[in-house]
């Protein structure tokens, strides 16, 4: 039986990092990435109770503890702009931005990590467009334009998934849903020379589409696929991407399991993890990280059973045991991971960075938007936050023990 899409609210412009499905669910279905849209958890406002004991952080700059450090590498103040999600390698950082005082983001921007330099690289092609999500990789940025901000009484929506060679200037159309408006937008990744993006079959199951850099047009790695739109994440050859349940004979779970599927299509997607618990799925390099429900049959905290992520884990993409990162709730569904580290949203909005393979974190100096998180899968990562009259742009690079 195919699973059948789930969506999700489509209010605002940004789409939410967690997934925020029920702990009643009876299964966990194939979830629509709605673009221009905000999940917000239905729990009741509660004060978490989140396990950060092991947190010292330095008023020192750069911001360090048990060895890992944070330095600030460059800001930028967007005077005048909206932005939205971001996106970066280690030379730029490309982000959607609209006029202030608009609802939606409409154009497509660059900034240059070394020197600030700033250049506008695309606008939607519809008067009231809306461009919610961009990728890099190599030369190329990828952005996802749709032709209006869905809304409940207007889900439907045109969409194109453009690519811009910033060296050659070449673009590329790499997909649409034609003259068909649909409720399902991709959302557009990058990495090591690949974009890659889910759609929606005609029977709304997943169809993941990847398009390595060199190849004439995209190619199917995934058809008829129970997964979550969005969570998808790459490295060594492998797509990670947040399943289905991996337990056999799994009947109603809680949660799913993060699976790996290689790119050359030569073995079958396999379940990574096997908790039936998972709520996001993230990799770089050699490592595999995921958040995860509270286990509703083990012991419950003080808040008792929510909806948020409970628990971080990670372990050797090449297999090996788990490692808890951290136990307690928190507000970050996918994480965000880089080479030896993962960032989460702590308690109050700070960013926590934490080494996957020691007890080694730090916090970063300032407080940043939910969602607005990203990472070039090394040591960089660039995060957002917005003020009454400008947005700051930070890049920081973490360092990690010896």
């Amino acid at each position: 039986m195919t699973r059948m899409l789930r969506t999700r609210p489509r209010h605002s412009k940004e789409l939410a990092r967690s997934p925020r499905v029920a702990l009643t669910a009876l299964a966990l279905p194939l979830l629509a990435a709605v673009t221009g849209c905000n999940g917000h958890s239905t729990a009741a406002p509660h004060a978490r109770t989140g396990d950060e004991s092991s947190l010292a952080t330095s008023t020192a700059t750069p911001r360090s503890a048990a060895g890992i450090s944070i330095a600030k590498v460059a800001g930028f103040t967007l005077a005048g702009d909206v932005v939205g999600p971001l996106a970066m390698d280690d030379r730029r950082v490309i982000f959607p931005f609209g006029d202030a005082g608009q609802s939606d983001y409409d154009r497509v921007a660059s900034i240059d990590i070394a020197d600030g330099s700033r250049q506008t690289l695309a606008r939607s092609q519809w008067a009231a467009g809306l461009i919610n999500w961009v990728a890099v990789t190599g030369d190329w940025v990828a952005w996802v334009d749709q032709s209006h901000r869905q809304g409940d009484d207007d889900p439907r929506v045109l969409w194109r998934v453009w690519a811009l060679n910033t060296s050659t200037h070449a673009r590329r159309l790499l997909s649409s849903n034609g003259d068909v408006p649909d409720p399902y937008v991709p959302q557009v990744h990058g990495r090591d020379n690949y974009l890659f993006w889910t759609q929606a079959e005609a029977d709304r199951s997943a169809r993941e589409r990847v398009w390595r850099t060199d190849w004439t047009e995209p190619r199917d790695l995934l058809r008829h696929t129970e997964m979550t739109p969005g969570s998808e994440s790459l490295t060594r050859g492998q797509l990670i991407y947040l399943g289905p349940s991996g337990l056999p004979g799994r009947g109603h779970t809680v949660g799913g399991d993060c699976w790996s599927a290689p790119l050359d299509g030569s073995q079958a997607p396999r379940p990574r993890t096997h908790t039936a618990l998972a709520m996001g799925c993230s990799t770089s390099d050699n490592s595999l990280v995921w958040t995860q429900h509270i286990d509703p049959g083990g012991p419950l905290p003080a808040d008792g059973i929510l909806d948020d992520p409970y628990e971080f884990l990670a372990s050797p993409l090449t297999g090996g045991p788990a490692r808890l990162l951290h136990r307690g709730y928190l507000a970050t569904g996918y994480p965000v991971a880089g080479t030896g580290f993962v960032l989460w949203h702590g308690i109050g909005g700070n960013l926590v960075a934490h080494s996957l393979s020691s007890n080694a974190a730090a916090k970063l100096p300032a407080r940043a938007d939910g969602g607005a998180v990203t990472s070039d899968g090394g040591h960089l990562v660039a995060y957002r936050t917005a003020g009454s009259t400008a947005t700051s742009l930070t890049v920081a690079r973490v360092t990690l023990p010896h």
